[in-house]
């Protein structure tokens, strides 16, 4: 009898954990775009239809990740479902990562535009609709730029066509044709769940600016290899150069995160304008450790009306 009781207490705490409702997390950067992570409020932080954006709480999936790993795509994965929703209209994301703290999923193409309800479904439980942090406004593009760490700053994930990474060791050169890696463009006419097709997606041309110099994309569409990612083609300006050079991409008026890029004469180490160069990075892993730091400005603006009494 005593086993029993044990028994039953156990298979009762394994199924209450089991059955935990999935709670997104409420601080404005729940639901973002997988590539920026800009949080909600900011002018950027919208999703696009046909992008890869990310849900960040507690009880959304298993314990341990799980990438989807070939095509077609579902829309449920492990157990785990997300519905986006606006008016009656409910459509299904495809799930690409799924884990207990983080879910990334490919927005619908079809999704309806303007501020749509998140519901994840992990195990039977869903999250609530109708609670804070659950919405996120769905517009027809919205870019951002991958980045090396995986935090929407630094070093952006920029390749050649050799596909070549871009490092401060080896840093690209003035006049290089290269590619931003992000998502974000738009909607595609097929299906997301099967491989993009080649072509340039949105009806407008993204604005590329390297360290501030203007450079129209040659070409902005699906990567063939990954539904939600996409490429956007520049040449490096000839009179651009440093190890952080910053970069960012506006399609219409809306500007994505900026990351930064090395650009160097060929054969040459990447300098900043502060004397800084590649060379000065000792080698991490015979060091053991090495600190860093950063420096960040920000602006407030307030306003005082005064009434007389």
């Amino acid at each position: 009898m005593k086993n029993s009781g044990l028994y039953l207490g156990i298979l009762s705490l394994v199924v209450g954990g089991s059955l935990a409702q999935p709670v997104i997390r409420n601080d404005g950067t729940g639901i973002v775009n997988a590539a920026s992570y800009s949080g909600q409020g900011l002018p950027n932080s919208f999703v696009a239809q046909g992008s890869i954006f990310t849900i960040f709480g507690s009880g959304l999936g298993p314990a341990a990740g799980v990438k989807a790993s070939a095509f077609p795509l579902a829309t449920s994965l492990q157990g785990v479902s997300i519905s986006i929703s606006q008016g009656g209209i409910t459509l299904a994301a495809i799930p690409l990562y799924v884990s207990a703290t983080q879910i990334n999923a490919v927005m619908p193409s079809n999704a309806p535009i303007g501020l749509d309800t998140i519901v994840v479904t992990f195990n039977g439980q869903s999250s609530c609709a109708e609670c804070p942090g659950t919405t996120v406004q769905v517009v027809p593009s919205s870019f951002g730029i991958f980045t090396i760490n995986q935090a929407g700053n630094g070093q952006g994930v920029f390749t050649t066509g050799e596909n070549r990474m871009i490092a401060y060791t080896s840093p690209a050169a003035p006049g290089e044709v290269l590619n931003i890696w992000g998502t974000g463009l738009g909607a595609i006419q097929g299906s997301d769940a099967e491989p993009p097709a080649a072509g340039n997606v949105g009806s407008r041309i993204p604005t590329v600016y390297v360290g501030g110099v203007e450079v129209a994309a040659a070409y902005h569409g699906r990567s063939p290899c990954c539904s939600g990612v996409d490429q956007i083609q520049f040449q490096v300006p000839a009179s651009v150069s440093g190890c952080n050079t910053p970069v960012a991409v506006a399609i219409g008026n809306v500007v994505s995160n900026f990351a930064s890029i090395a650009v160097a004469s060929n054969g040459h180490a990447c300098v900043d304008p502060d004397g800084t160069s590649a060379s000065d990075f000792p080698n991490v892993a015979a060091l053991g450790a090495i600190a860093t730091g950063y420096v960040c400005l920000s602006r407030l603006i307030s306003s005082q009306v005064q009434t007389e009494d």
